[in-house]
């Protein structure tokens, strides 16, 4: 149910409600208009109005209430600066983490990339001296001159013990025995000899990798060969089971000969 408003009239002021001053109301706000009886009524109430009425006049403002508001929303605004104040500087401590971090990586990485001009020279010098001396073994082995010729004896000898012949450069003959897919591209099986026997008395197993020669050419039963570097001792297993251990060589020039088929 909605309060009706009060008629115009005079009122006891709102502002001052305890001076017996009246105030004037004109049936929509509160008016400068003020008056003071030579007697002051002795309440509160306006008159002409029934204090059992359901007329009720206008609501008052107490200055009180507005100033107590006026504290709670200076109070409100101040944590809400207190709250700025502090996400920006925690911001800005953080952004200044981040530049101190990045400026030491930077530093860091600086310093390790930073190479002495002297070093730089050494370095170039030693890598073209490698690249001489791989040149330089690769016109060797592909030397047939470098490489000594041996007999049946001598390279029994070599094959009994080739861990101790390890890095020595010999030319000798071989009858292909496998060269399959087991095998791979770059390694063949071959019975050998020092000696350029009939392929049924070369009788030393031989596992030979190839260097700088290739096995595109080289078939099972192929007669050939081969100038080799020894490498030491293999042990491999067989498929009948067990295993075997055979001398090591690797191919730098290989020949074919002809075949046993």
């Amino acid at each position: 149910m909605t309060t009706p408003t009060p008629p115009p009239d005079w009122y006891p002021d709102p502002e001052s409600p305890r001076s017996g001053r009246y105030r004037w109301w004109d049936g929509h706000k509160w008016t400068t208009d003020t008056h003071t009886p030579s007697e002051p009524p002795g309440t509160a109430e306006a008159p002409g109005i029934d204090p059992t009425s359901s007329v009720a006049p206008p609501p008052v403002a107490t200055k009180e209430k507005n100033s107590r508001k006026i504290w709670y929303l200076i109070g409100a605004l101040c944590a809400v600066a207190l709250v700025v104040v502090v996400a920006v500087a925690v911001s800005v401590a953080a952004s200044d983490k981040g530049a101190n971090k990045t400026n030491r990586a930077s530093s860091g990485a600086a310093q390790s990339t930073t190479v002495d001009p002297a070093e730089q020279s050494r370095e170039a010098a030693a890598a073209q001296s490698a690249q001489r001396e791989m040149e330089q073994q690769r016109a060797a082995d592909l030397d047939k001159s470098t490489y000594q010729a041996t007999d049946s004896r001598g390279w029994q000898l070599v094959a009994k013990n080739p861990d101790s012949h390890v890095g020595e450069k010999y030319v000798i003959y071989g009858h292909v025995t496998q060269a399959d897919a087991a095998m791979g591209s770059s390694t063949i099986r071959a019975d050998t000899d020092g000696a350029q026997v009939d392929y049924y008395e070369m009788n030393i197993n031989t596992i030979a990798k190839a260097g700088a020669a290739t096995f595109v050419d080289i078939v099972e039963d192929d007669l050939v060969t081969m100038w080799i570097v020894v490498k030491g001792s293999k042990t491999y297993d067989t498929t009948v089971g067990g295993s075997v251990t055979a001398p090591e060589v690797e191919v730098n020039i290989i020949e074919t000969t002809g075949s046993s088929k």
